[in-house]
C-alpha cells in the first residue's frame, strides 16, 4: 500500500467508514456517507480524484517550504504536478479533474415532494424535464406530470407508420 493508500485508509476512519473486509476506499465511503443521508454534502469526504490532487498541491509547497533555506534550490514547475494551473493571475489550485456529478447520476438527484399530480410546473421533476420516479413523493403513481410523455406519443406514432 503506497502514501495514498494509508491516507485513504486514514481518512476512511475519521469518517467511520474503516469497518468490513474490503480495502477502504474513499470513493466508497463517500458514497456510502451519501447514502445514508448522515452527513451535509460539504461534510463528505473528498473523491479519490479531489484527494489527489489536493495531496499533489501540498506536496508541492511542503517542498518548498522545507528547502527555504538551501540557498541552491530551485523549485520545479509545479504545473507538472497537475495540482496547478496557470490562470493569467498566478497560480492556482485545480480542485478535480472529474464532473461534479456525473451525468448519469443528475437524474437521480432530483425528485419532487409533491402530494398532487405533478401536472404543474411548481413539480421540481415537472421544471427538469424528468419523468417522476418511485424516490419521489408522489412515487409515480397516477402521475399527470407531462415530462416524456412526447418521446412515448412518437414512438407511438413511429410504429403505427412502420
Amino acid at each position: 500500500m503506497g502514501i495514498l493508500g494509508g491516507i485513504e485508509r486514514y481518512l476512511c476512519r475519521l469518517y467511520g467508514c474503516s469497518e468490513g473486509t474490503h480495502d477502504p476506499d474513499i470513493d466508497v465511503c463517500r458514497y456510502r456517507l451519501f447514502m445514508k443521508a448522515t452527513k451535509a454534502l460539504d461534510l463528505l469526504p473528498p473523491t479519490k480524484d479531489a484527494l489527489q490532487l489536493h495531496l499533489a498541491c501540498c506536496n508541492e509547497q511542503a517542498k518548498i517550504w522545507i528547502s527555504t533555506d538551501d540557498l541552491t534550490f530551485t523549485a520545479h514547475d509545479p504545473l507538472r504536478t497537475g495540482g496547478w494551473r496557470d490562470d493569467g493571475d498566478g497560480l492556482k489550485p485545480v480542485w478535480m479533474q472529474l464532473e461534479v456529478v456525473p451525468s448519469a447520476c443528475v437524474t437521480q438527484l432530483i425528485s419532487c415532494g409533491c402530494k398532487t399530480k405533478c401536472s404543474t410546473p411548481r413539480c421540481k421533476c415537472y421544471r427538469s424535464g424528468q419523468v417522476c420516479m418511485f424516490e419521489c413523493a408522489c412515487e409515480a403513481t397516477d402521475c399527470a406530470n407531462p415530462a416524456g410523455l412526447e418521446d412515448v406519443v412518437v414512438d407511438v406514432f413511429q410504429s403505427d407508420m412502420v
